[in-house]
């Protein structure tokens, strides 16, 4: 939740503007309303879910295995989607470019979950293409990233 809320009220870079000491006004789209596609739909994503009901969002889950359903079309439908999987052979890029280019445009890529699930390049290509607003993600490759923490 908390990687949404940050990416979407783009908290980093009004951060990083008000330490160079210029004060902005602009707070990113509110979560009210958004629907959010919560791709994982175990423990943590029906915690998410949960969270995201909140704030008056709307989830729309989809599992492989216990919310199954049409992937492409929960990403058509996507103001937002989160990634809660775990690595495997099945999950390996299951955000290739094909389900990234299905993506509803200007949605917001999330993900919480590990690195692998998604195609970067595609991911990259899309962003700098405008198909896609923003991400954000706490893995990189196949670990997870944490670049708050280096050289501590």
């Amino acid at each position: 939740m908390g990687l949404i809320l940050a990416m979407l009220r783009k908290v980093v870079p009004l951060d990083r503007r008000l330490r160079a000491g210029e004060w902005a006004k602009s707070q990113g789209p509110l979560l009210a309303g958004k629907i959010v596609g919560v791709i994982g739909y175990g423990r943590i994503g029906r915690r998410v879910a949960e969270l995201l009901r909140a704030f008056d969002a709307n989830p729309l889950p989809y599992d492989p295995i216990t919310a199954p359903g049409d992937l492409g079309a929960v990403l058509a439908a996507s103001d937002i989607v989160t990634l809660h999987l775990p690595y495997s052979a099945e999950t390996r890029r299951i955000l290739d470019a094909a389900m990234i280019a299905r993506m509803k445009p200007g949605a917001y890529l999330v993900n919480a979950a590990r690195g692998g699930l998604v195609d970067e390049a595609a991911l990259c290509a899309a962003l700098q293409e405008g198909r896609l607003t923003r991400r954000a993600r706490r893995v990189r490759g196949g670990a997870l990233y944490w670049p708050a923490l280096r050289g501590r």
